[in-house]
């Protein structure tokens, strides 16, 4: 909590301060799995915790919340991050043709079992905040740090937190085989192309 709480402080957004749209949770699966499509934004957590409910009150157990998205604000990332932590029994995976990046990381990071597919991309960089006079987003390297003590705690490697800090704000690193490895994520291969170990290039 003091983690959110100093990250809140500080006003700190991942994205470029312009009006975005909520990120949805769709079902599939009968419900099973969430959908998550779009930019993070404020309200995100109670909008997923919403849809957990929803299915809840179908007696049906979420078990996985597939990701596609850009990132967005920050604060609400973590707070993403949080619920699933708490929860302890949501997987979370990058579908085939989708991307995570920016503070989804964080989302992903927080899932019980973590899975990828041969196409996924999931792209990591340094914290940034907003100028509020200019509107401009620069680096912070303290909410880097901050947010490097929440991917300590849900076990995200070295390698990975070594290419949080070394990637500018406004710049891109995607992650690779080795380092899918070094955490243990799961990676799933289509139909008839499945592979003796998962411990082949994925790109």
């Amino acid at each position: 909590m003091r983690l959110i709480s100093a990250l809140l402080a500080m006003a700190i957004a991942a994205a470029p301060a312009f009006p975005v749209e909520a990120a949805t949770f769709k079902p599939l699966h009968g419900g099973k799995s969430l959908v998550m499509t779009g930019d993070i934004v404020e309200g995100d957590t109670y909008r997923l915790s919403n849809a957990i409910a929803r299915a809840a009150y179908k007696g049906v157990r979420v078990e996985r919340l597939f990701l596609n998205s850009p990132g967005g604000s920050l604060v609400e990332g973590l707070e993403l991050g949080v619920m699933l932590a708490k929860s302890g029994d949501i997987d979370t995976v990058v579908g085939a043709t989708d991307a995570c990046s920016s503070s989804c990381l964080t989302v992903f990071a927080a899932g019980k079992n973590k899975v990828v597919f041969p196409t996924s991309r999931i792209g990591v960089h340094s914290a940034s905040a907003i100028n509020m006079r200019t509107g401009e987003s620069v680096e912070h390297s303290r909410t880097t740090l901050l947010m490097i003590r929440f991917y300590k705690s849900v076990g995200v490697p070295a390698s990975v937190l070594g290419k949080i800090a070394a990637t500018e704000a406004d710049e891109i690193t995607y992650l690779n085989v080795a380092d899918y490895d070094a955490w243990g994520i799961e990676k799933l291969y289509p139909k008839g192309n499945t592979p003796v170990s998962n411990r082949v290039p994925l790109y």
